[in-house]
């Protein structure tokens, strides 16, 4: 942890909590809606080309902004001690991004939110299923310095 070059062992693969569980759904016959951003640099045409089999028409390209990324660092042991997240692309996810759903939102069994995104839009989601008496799951992940707490 000096700063210098480490040997090791890269491997890529596509992710994100939303893309990979819209995934599996697809993967099992359902039909999800992953309503999520993009960069428009080339780690996006990467990823959305490894999301053929699924519906891509929900996803905004955010020009000028990096797909988020995500570089987890495992030790000697396969245990994490620390992760490295570039998740600045979904705080271009507006609220409006989500209200231009809301007739699919509506019929939809369970809306599943990923916390990487403003609290502005969280609480929009929150508020939108509420008064359409949708079911929300949350996985919220936020960095300590901005005090957000999801439990």
């Amino acid at each position: 942890m000096d700063g210098r070059t480490l040997s090791g062992k890269v491997e890529s693969s596509a992710g994100g909590v939303g893309r990979n569980l819209a995934d599996c759904l697809t993967r099992l016959g359902a039909n999800p809606l992953l309503v999520s951003n993009a960069g428009a640099k080339e780690h996006a045409q990467a990823l959305l080309s490894k999301m053929d089999h699924m519906d891509k028409s929900s996803i905004k390209i955010v020009e000028g902004a990096r797909t988020a990324t995500c570089i987890v660092i495992l030790d000697s042991q396969g245990e994490c001690p620390f992760l490295i997240g570039d998740m600045s692309v979904h705080d271009a996810l507006y609220p409006q991004q989500v209200k231009d759903h809301e007739a699919l939102i509506s019929e939809a069994p369970l809306v599943i939110i990923d916390g990487n995104i403003p609290l502005e839009t969280l609480d929009f989601i929150f508020d939108l299923c509420s008064q359409l008496q949708v079911p929300v799951c949350r996985k919220c992940q936020r960095t300590l310095d901005k005090n957000y707490k999801f439990f």
